[in-house]
């Protein structure tokens, strides 16, 4: 018969200097999804050219995600090169919802002319910055 184990689990009260932390975490805005995501692309990038090993389908089983997920992620990389390093250099908003979502992005790299690119990328700059200045 195997031996009985016993756990005995404690709450501890948080303390006000902690309580005062986690408030002061939650304040601080986070980098936008899609900077997160735009890294993310150029380091897998790098990963694959670099590791003769490595493909797509070994990262998506890493990574616990679906290999078209992987593909969307590395699709970012066809944008205009001046459109990655603004995603890359977005600083966080105080408030209020990122108006350059994920779903805008994937759209702009399906197209192909780095010129239209731009145009739509500086429409949805125009956004954020009207977002920005609308939250008080």
């Amino acid at each position: 018969m195997p031996p009985e184990i016993c756990y005995r689990f404690e709450q501890r009260r948080q303390t006000h200097k902690q309580m005062n932390g986690a408030a002061e975490a939650k304040t601080r805005a986070a980098l936008p999804r899609i900077t997160r995501l735009m890294a993310l692309a150029i380091d897998l990038d790098s990963r694959l050219r670099n590791c003769d090993d490595l493909d797509c389908r070994t990262v998506a089983d890493v990574g616990c995600v679906s290999r078209p997920r992987i593909t969307q992620v590395l699709n970012l990389l066809q944008l205009a090169p001046e459109i990655q390093e603004c995603l890359l250099m977005l600083p966080a908003l105080a408030r209020g919802r990122e108006p350059i979502t994920e779903k805008s992005v994937r759209q702009l790299s399906a197209e192909y002319d780095w010129e239209r690119q731009r145009e739509r990328f500086e429409q949805l700059r125009r956004c954020r910055i009207e977002a920005k200045r609308s939250t008080p």
